[in-house]
């Protein structure tokens, strides 16, 4: 079950103890006022992040798939922890903490729920066996979604709260084809890296830079997946995209823009689709 967790920011020590001593395994943002950050798992360093004395970091949120009795001592174990399940938009709603969230302009559902990517730094935990994964470079940038339909590429939002997204439309039609060959409603999701290779960078190429900058930063967008079009096997999917112009995370080779890990990801799709743990990525230390 996927659970959130608000953490208020004096608890950072605390939480950060708890998390390395349990080897809780999360994605986790930073929540301040307009400014919007890519997952960070990092404690000390995501609290550093606050720009300004007058911009503090209040709260910091941590997701991912726990079980209830996981999730409970995780609530209990925490100062302050409050624990949710569902959507992080109402659970930082029901904190009164709406006012924090970044991307406050309004968003539009995604046709299909983003996974949450599990991560691990030792192959001796791997979740799944590997042997029946595809295996990919792991990109760190600012995840997005694009949808075509017929043919043509309508909408391309950010990956928000992996139900819902902000409308970036004109900067990632920069980056893709704006027209495929099939008239099927399809959502393709990827990442957009900078030539830095710094997330950060990718979500202030996506809402802050201007054109200028955002043409420095050499944003490119990487497939990883395809809904919506049916393919036995995830590679097939990968090698459709990148046979319709697409750079994916098979296709494409960019020295210039490094790798942080390596993704593990069930191949054969009748079999991903039942799995409850479908991909993990190993980190670079």
């Amino acid at each position: 079950m996927r659970y959130i967790f608000i953490i208020p920011v004096a608890a950072e020590d605390q939480a950060q103890t708890y998390v390395d001593n349990n080897a809780i395994e999360f994605e986790t943002h930073v929540w301040r006022h307009n400014i919007p950050e890519p997952p960070i798992v990092d404690w000390g360093h995501a609290v550093k992040l606050s720009p300004t004395p007058t911009d503090p970091v209040s709260h910091l949120m941590l997701w991912g798939e726990f079980t209830p009795a996981v999730a409970g001592a995780m609530r209990d174990g925490i100062p302050g922890c409050t624990a949710f399940n569902g959507n992080r938009r109402e659970a930082m709603a029901a904190m009164g903490l709406t006012q924090n969230i970044p991307e406050e302009e309004p968003t539009e559902p995604h046709d299909y729920v983003l996974p949450i990517m599990y991560k691990i730094w030792d192959m001796a935990d791997a979740p799944i066996d590997i042997n029946i994964c595809a295996q990919s470079d792991k990109y760190d940038g600012y995840t997005c979604i694009l949808r075509y339909k017929s043919r043509n590429l309508v909408k391309g939002l950010t990956q928000g709260d992996n139900t819902a997204g902000v409308d970036r439309t004109a900067r990632l039609a920069t980056m893709v084809p704006n027209t495929i060959t099939p008239a099927a409603r399809l959502q393709i999701e990827g990442e957009v890296i900078t030539n830095t290779n710094d997330p950060v960078q990718a979500s202030y190429a996506m809402f802050g830079a201007t054109k200028t900058e955002f043409r420095d930063l050499g944003c490119k967008f990487i497939a990883f997946d395809v809904r919506g079009h049916n393919f036995p096997t995830w590679t097939q999917a990968m090698e459709w995209l990148g046979s319709e112009g697409f750079d994916t995370v098979l296709n494409t080779n960019l020295p210039d823009y490094p790798k942080d890990g390596i993704v593990y990801k069930i191949d054969e799709v009748a079999v991903h689709d039942l799995a409850e743990i479908k991909q993990f990525a190993f980190k670079f230390y």
